[in-house]
């Protein structure tokens, strides 16, 4: 089986475009899927050369509240070089005391030591509405200082979660922030790439779904870039190696039926891979008695009757079997 793209075509167009000077982009996801792997993609076409041996940006400063070294490493195995990862849940960075003061601290010092030798860099930040549950961070230090880092860097990427109690049912001011905060960003954002798991459930070949939405500040990106975003709804389907996300498979817009072999009709599920029309991979042809109409459309002489069209000849001589009478092929007593 060929190996399959490390961008996928369908997306490239849009990594790239995050990557503009001054772009935000927001990825949300919940707890049963997640973004990292659009994270670690964006971070590819960034480092990856144009055809004019150009680089989308020169250096990327990942900071991560959730995620470790060791996970990223094994998720960004075709990457390579420019990266400055900063584990700030393990090393503390603003939950001991000095909160947001000391996060942007210590990034503006790392932008700072990455300007020194380059010209654009990548600014990931990821999970940073981790503060605001560990710390008594304030939704506004949060935006603000968000805003002065975005002024140092060329690029910006911000990964937060959206589960529903957080964004739709607010009861705790902890979640009243953290909708408060999803919001503030989203209408920072360039575009905002949204994951979640399928409505329908689980299924082997799909992980879940991607809705690519236009920011209120794309219009400047697009007129800077020379690309115009398309909203679009994909699903994706990201394979997994003992657990470590490898590489994306399949993607495509959304679609829940194909077509079905018995029946010809375009029912046949993709997540159940059952025929609504015919009932298919049952052997029995799915058929009710109140579907009247349903009945008309699959009854006798809709098809090619194979074998009904050959019952008037074989009633006109009597159903016979054996040798015709008069024949000089072998007899059945021979």
């Amino acid at each position: 089986m060929p190996s399959q793209p490390a961008i996928p075509p369908a997306l490239s167009n849009l990594l790239r475009l995050s990557l503009s000077k001054g772009s935000l982009s927001l990825l949300t996801s919940n707890l049963g899927v997640s973004a990292n792997w659009i994270i670690l993609r964006q971070i590819y076409t960034a480092l990856k050369p144009r055809p004019d041996q150009r680089h989308e940006v020169n250096a990327v400063i990942l900071v991560s509240w959730l995620r470790g070294l060791d996970i990223w490493k094994d998720g960004a195995r075709r990457l390579s070089g420019g990266m400055n990862f900063i584990d700030a849940l393990l090393s503390g960075i603003g939950l001991k005391g000095r909160g947001i003061g000391e996060v942007e601290e210590l990034i503006l010092k790392a932008i700072d030591e990455a300007n020194a030798i380059n010209t654009r860099v990548l600014l990931v930040l990821d999970g940073i509405d981790f503060l605001l549950a560990a710390t008594d961070t304030t939704v506004d230090d949060l935006l603000d200082c968000v805003l002065e880092l975005r002024e140092q860097v060329h690029s910006t990427i911000i990964s937060a979660s959206a589960d529903y109690p957080l964004m739709q049912a607010q009861r705790s001011p902890l979640e009243l922030d953290h909708a408060a905060l999803v919001m503030g960003l989203a209408h920072e954002a360039s575009t905002i790439w949204a994951v979640r798991e399928l409505d329908t459930g689980s299924a082997r070949d799909v992980s879940g779904v991607l809705r690519i939405t236009r920011g209120p500040a794309i219009e400047m990106i697009e007129d800077a870039a020379g690309l115009d975003v398309e909203e679009k709804e994909l699903l994706y389907f990201v394979a997994a190696d003992s657990g470590t996300i490898d590489d994306i498979t399949k993607l495509e817009d959304t679609l829940t039926h194909n077509d079905e072999g018995r029946c010809g009709r375009r029912s046949l599920h993709i997540q159940k891979h059952t025929c609504s029309s015919c009932g298919y991979p049952a052997a029995k042809i799915r058929q009710y008695n109140w579907g009247m109409k349903a009945k008309r459309r699959k009854t006798t002489g809709t098809g090619r009757m194979r074998s009904m069209k050959e019952v008037p000849r074989k009633f006109k001589n009597g159903f016979q079997t054996g040798v015709p009478k008069g024949s000089k092929g072998p007899s059945m007593n021979a």
